[in-house]
């Protein structure tokens, strides 16, 4: 029976996107770009990039290695991108569903109803398939750890919470924002063992871990971390943000900072969850308080809630998707409520209004577009660069250069306004190509944001893009390039 409900898994999670996979509108923004050039970096022996370009944190191997492996099968292209993390994605999501199969609930289908529900909901409906370094793997692990760790097969071993730790630590050093909710569930753990080796055991294994990122850090030249917990000037106002917050994630339809109203079927679905998360994380408090004794896990798990949602209150870097662990530790908490409290007529009635509702909303992120310069437009850029033997470029947009780089497969190199990037030898490309008299250069950038330039030397990519070809080295700097000197 398992092995059946993990292949409706399989086929729910690649059948779900394929509107976003077939849609036009597919297009890798500039971050997604950066782990596609590392990938192919990693696949042509030129380097082995272990953090996302630039950084000293955000641990990127997993998704680059597997990116890079598709390379080697299929080529390069952003629908491979997009299928390989999915595939990640998906794997995750069966690890999601084995941890609630030996949670012994009361009904042998609830594990994968509740699946079903992370599969559907918008949240992850982008980023399910978002190269953006460390954020899959994450959600991989902390499914694998939940699931070694709450099984009774497994977390009897010394061996296996040495192992537990150094997928903690992997899990930090790509994205720290799901150790918040994987704390609770490691402390009732190692307090439920009562065993002192298990509790050394898991802090050998997060040194060593951590010996090991320290020590490769101080190897490189990449930025140091920058913290996402930051106290905010007014914590009462961040912590009044929190519904908000809950709906936005929820939507699944934000890129960086910009929320973008899909639909209002989407946006019913994200105040319903919303509405439920807030609900159920109440009750905890509410059995807490009269005393009412429920299985210890739900009130885990309300924690594991709770301090995701707490964490990012205090973050003035808080961005939409600095709530992606939210899901799954709410659904975690709702399927022991649900086992608890409700009967099976009214489970699976709340299960497939949500999934319903669900699979309308991800239908609906075929038309999701996280900027109006679409890819057909960008590759009419990269053929007319190509066809004028330009290969260096200047972009006046921000992350436009590592879409240009990527798409055209590094046949042209670009670089920003600035002077230095996550990937420095590209701006020392483009910078030398400057300088040389015989190298072909052009200025790209968006409709609206061109400077003044002469009408004979200017191309426009229907009034989306301008290409300027051969700009000065005064032109640039008046258009806030540096450059060195």
């Amino acid at each position: 029976m398992r092995n059946k409900h993990t292949l409706i898994i399989i086929l729910l999670c690649f059948l779900s996107r394929l509107p976003q996979i077939l849609s036009n509108n597919l297009f890798l923004d500039g971050d997604e770009c950066i782990v596609g050039l590392m990938a192919k970096h990693l696949n042509e022996g030129i380097e082995f990039p272990m953090y996302f370009y630039g950084q000293s944190f955000i641990f990127s191997l997993f998704e680059v290695g597997l990116i890079s492996a598709s390379y080697s099968l299929c080529g390069i292209s952003d629908v491979g991108i997009k299928l390989t993390m999915l595939l990640l994605w998906t794997i995750g999501v069966i690890f999601f569903y084995k941890t609630l199969t030996q949670l012994n609930g009361r009904n042998a289908w609830a594990p994968l109803l509740i699946t079903i529900l992370l599969i559907f909901c918008p949240a992850w409906a982008v980023w399910s398939m978002k190269a953006r370094g460390g954020y899959l793997t994450s959600f991989l692990l902390s499914s694998l750890f939940c699931y070694v760790i709450l099984n009774d097969r497994f977390n009897k071993r010394r061996i296996t919470y040495l192992l537990l730790g150094l997928i903690l630590i992997i899990i930090y050093e790509c994205q720290p924002i799901w150790i918040p909710g994987l704390a609770p569930i490691i402390v009732y753990q190692l307090m439920r063992s009562k065993e002192i080796r298990f509790s050394l055991n898991f802090i050998l294994g997060v040194v060593f871990g951590y010996a090991f990122f320290l020590f490769y850090i101080h190897t490189t030249s990449s930025t140091g971390a920058i913290s996402l917990v930051m106290a905010p000037d007014n914590i009462l106002k961040s912590f009044s943000m929190i519904p908000m917050r809950i709906f936005h994630n929820m939507t699944g339809s934000y890129y960086h900072w910009q929320w973008i109203d899909l639909n209002w079927g989407t946006n019913f679905l994200a105040v319903c969850y919303t509405f439920l998360i807030l609900a159920i994380l109440s009750s905890s408090l509410y059995f807490i308080f009269k005393k009412k004794v429920l299985m210890p896990l739900f009130y885990i798990f309300a924690l594991s809630v709770l301090f995701t949602l707490t964490y990012s209150s205090f973050s003035e870097l808080y961005n939409a998707r600095h709530l992606l662990p939210l899901m799954a530790y709410s659904l975690l908490m709702f399927f022991m409520f649900m086992d608890r409290f409700v009967g099976k007529a009214f489970y699976f009635t709340i299960c497939a209004f949500f999934i319903s509702l669900g699979a309308i909303s991800l239908f609906s992120f075929k038309d999701y577009k996280m900027e109006n310069h679409g890819k057909a437009l960008l590759l009419e850029v990269i053929s007319y660069l190509e066809k004028e033997d330009i290969q260096y470029t200047f972009c006046s947009n921000g992350l436009m250069q590592w879409q240009i780089t990527f798409y055209s497969q590094e046949r042209i190199i670009s670089r920003s306004i600035h002077n230095s990037d996550r990937y420095p030898a590209y701006v020392d490309k483009v910078n030398r190509a400057l300088d040389t008299s015989n190298a072909q250069v052009a200025l790209v950038g968006a409709w609206g944001n061109q400077p003044t330039l002469e009408p004979k030397r200017v191309m426009f990519i229907e009034d989306e893009y301008y290409i300027y070809l051969n700009p000065s080295r005064s032109l640039l700097k008046a258009q806030k390039f540096i450059l060195p000197d």
